[in-house]
């Protein structure tokens, strides 16, 4: 589990490092729950701010069927939801499978 960890680790820094160059990805933890989709704590730390997020991989699992919603799908209708004014999580980044950790959001 260890190796996997420092594996995602590096991932995420290179990919968050496209969006903040001076980002540091720390403390990552994977959560529990998710039957179907991973779930992990980090903080990105830049120059004077710590952010927590929460980070979801989804699963190869019934990707592209009919029956599930699509990664990049959902986000619009979270930012949708957003911009009239519902609660919902903040999408901060969407990571493709171009980068190197699947559909992650």
């Amino acid at each position: 589990m260890a190796d996997h960890t420092d594996n995602l680790q590096q991932a995420l820094q290179v990919a968050i490092r496209r969006f903040l160059p001076q980002a540091d990805v720390r403390n990552l933890k994977r959560l529990t729950g998710g039957a179907n989709q991973k779930m992990w704590f980090l903080d990105v730390v830049t120059p004077g701010q710590s952010t927590g997020l929460v980070l979801r991989q989804a699963s190869d699992w019934k990707q592209g069927s009919d029956e599930t919603l699509a990664l990049d799908n959902e986000v619009q209708l979270l930012t949708r939801a957003a911009e009239h004014v519902l609660p919902v999580p903040a999408v901060h980044y969407v990571l493709t499978p171009e980068n190197g950790l699947g559909w992650a959001v």
